[in-house]
């Protein structure tokens, strides 16, 4: 659990730093030096104005003694802020721009839409000097737009060689100083607001990546116990899926002596039948065929059988075969409910199924047949299944070989459930090459599991039709784009109980790569396309599409309102674009060789 949690900071600390050095710092400089940029563009245009004002107002012999103060006099004010401080100069302004300056100035002027003359008249406030040199302005981007600089319009009096130069305040945005007292306020809260983004970004990876499950350690040390114990283990629930290794595992339990009747060991020896103590049910043997009396009498032989008194423990293996069928579910029901009010054994029930899956199988078949389940079936199984402890065994890991490229992945492919474990050995020799020394750089383990895949098609469909609809559209989420829906708890702890997702490197996956390849490719359209538009109605968007298409018209329509003109030229401007690109795609068509006749 420590290395999850260790990895959920790394990753949110990685996201954290890319999105600062990628958006955050970059976006910031930028509108930085796009407010400046637009704070001085305003400024030149109101020096510009208040200027030639101010050469009309006043005469030559005013213009050698101009100053503020002078200036006053005439009823002539400044405001401090664009138009701080007014002097003639003689010495003629360099304004030369560098080729970095002019693309800049180029790409901050794009974004500037001309709606009104005005607007298209400011174009020229973003150059340093005019072609008739009759005003001038000192470089925006290299001096005017610097945090402790200020903008300078010259412009050129009737007097030969003589400059009238306005000068703005400092209104550049400037980042603030941590030593002054709002400087450490404003950034305070920015750290205030990273730690916060932080821990919101450590939340969100942790519910999309479902890093706060529990650990289910516990559980399969609990289960052990209730197992091992003599007082709960009378009646037992056992879900594993296909491959597990159900019916192995309690052979074992039995061997070991972990499960006793009466105080007395249990014996099962299969080549020894006659003094067994143990008895495997096997709910294959229920006959298929035949009305429900026929059927029940030909079973009839099995279960009294099944009820003789030397038997201290019955195994009700498969108990999730032929669930579609009505009948066979009704002879489960009665034998189970015997076994339980003969009380002369303990019980294991072994299935692929959970009982709720079981009971929503059941009500489904009896939908489908247009005869619902009578309530007091139900209730019987309810009341049934109440008795039972569930326990979940999950698939059983083989032994970790220690290997390298191609042979561990091929380990990796084989190393959970007997059936898969059967053909690992027959997997390596043929990646070996018939004895010789293998050399892993020329194995192709892809082209070997693909090959697993296909001779494991039925297997890997035995285990998908045990799960629920819950667990498919959880599996095949994972499988699609390796994420789940960490708001459905209880099936994804269920899957991960089963073993069938496994916990890797802090990360949920499959148990192995065949499986998820099947699960993509091989489970059938028709399931796929259900478990799609699950996927789909699942989302949000769908409810909340139409309040915001509603939002959004509403905002347009208020902006039409308060800005028709500028917005009717846009408009204009979109109607255009919308009847021109058809025609652009239909003349691109006229060249179009696989429209010519051959």
């Amino acid at each position: 659990m420590r290395k999850v949690l260790d990895l959920k900071k790394q990753m949110a600390s990685v996201m954290m730093a890319r999105l600062l050095l990628t958006s955050a710092i970059p976006v910031a400089f930028f509108y930085v030096s796009a407010y400046n940029y637009e704070q001085n563009i305003s400024v030149r245009h109101r020096q510009m104005q208040y200027g030639r004002q101010l050469l009309n107002r006043t005469t030559a012999a005013e213009r050698l003694r101009l100053q503020n103060a002078a200036l006053q006099q005439r009823g002539v004010y400044t405001d401090s802020m664009w138009v701080y401080n007014v002097g003639i100069t003689t010495a003629t302004p360099d304004m030369e721009r560098s080729a970095e300056d002019r693309l800049t100035s180029g790409m901050l002027d794009f974004f500037r839409f001309d709606f009104t003359d005005a607007a298209v008249d400011e174009d020229r406030f973003s150059i340093s000097n005019t072609p008739a040199r009759d005003f001038q302005f000192n470089p925006l981007l290299k001096d005017a737009c610097k945090e402790d600089s200020t903008t300078i319009t010259y412009l050129k009096t009737p007097e030969a060689g003589k400059w009238l130069t306005i000068q703005s305040a400092k209104l550049n945005y400037q980042i603030p100083s941590i030593f002054t007292a709002k400087g450490l306020l404003f950034w305070m809260l920015v750290t205030a607001a990273m730690v916060a983004f932080y821990f919101i970004l450590n939340s969100i990876l942790a519910k999309l990546f479902c890093l706060r499950l529990p650990n289910l350690t516990g559980s399969e040390a609990l289960d052990k116990k209730i197992i091992h114990n003599q007082q709960t283990n009378g009646l037992l629930f056992m879900i594993g899926l296909p491959g597990s290794g159900k019916l192995e595992e309690i052979r074992r339990y039995v061997r070991e002596g972990a499960i006793l009747y009466n105080g007395k060991k249990l014996v099962y020896d299969q080549s020894s039948p006659a003094t067994n103590t143990v008895a495997v049910a096997n709910m294959f043997s229920i006959p298929d065929i035949g009305t429900e009396a026929e059927r029940t009498t030909a079973w009839a032989k099995e279960w009294n059988r099944l009820l003789e008194k030397r038997f201290g423990l019955i195994i009700v293996n498969h108990f999730e075969y032929n669930i579609q069928d009505a009948v066979t579910n009704r002879i489960k029901l009665n034998f189970l409910e015997s076994l339980m009010i003969a009380n002369t054994a303990k019980v294991v029930i072994l299935s692929t199924i959970h009982p709720v899956a079981f009971l929503d199988s059941v009500s489904e078949q009896s939908a489908s047949v247009g005869k619902a389940v009578p309530g007091e079936e139900l209730e019987r199984w309810h009341v049934l299944f109440g008795h039972y402890r569930i326990v979940v065994l999950p698939l059983q890991q083989q032994k970790v070989v220690k290997a390298s490229g191609a042979f561990y992945h091929l380990y990796k492919e084989t190393e959970y459930t007997h059936f898969l474990n059967k053909l690992q050995c027959c997997t390596i020799d043929v990646a070996v090459g018939n004895g010789r020394p293998p050399k892993p750089e020329t194995l192709k383990s892809d082209e070997l599991i693909y090959k697993l895949q296909m001779s494991s098609h039925y297997f890997y469909m035995y285990i998908w039709q045990s799960l629920t609809k819950e667990e498919k559209f959880l599996l095949y989420d994972l499988a699609e784009d390796d994420l789940v829906n960490p708001f459905d708890d209880y099936n994804l702890n269920m899957l991960l109980a089963k073993g069938v997702i496994r916990r890797r490197n802090g990360t949920l996956v499959l148990f192995n790569k065949g499986f998820r390849n099947f699960i993509l490719t091989a489970i059938g359209n028709s399931e796929a396309q259900k478990i799609k538009s699950r996927i789909m109605d699942n989302g949000k968007w769908g409810a909340l599409r139409t309040p915001l298409l509603i939002v959004m018209a509403a905002i347009l329509a208020f902006l039409l309102a308060s800005e028709e003109e500028a917005y009717s030229k846009l408009l204009t401007y979109l109607a255009a674009l919308g009847a021109g690109i058809p025609a652009v795609l239909k003349l691109l068509t006229l060249f179009d060789k696989s429209g010519q006749k051959q």
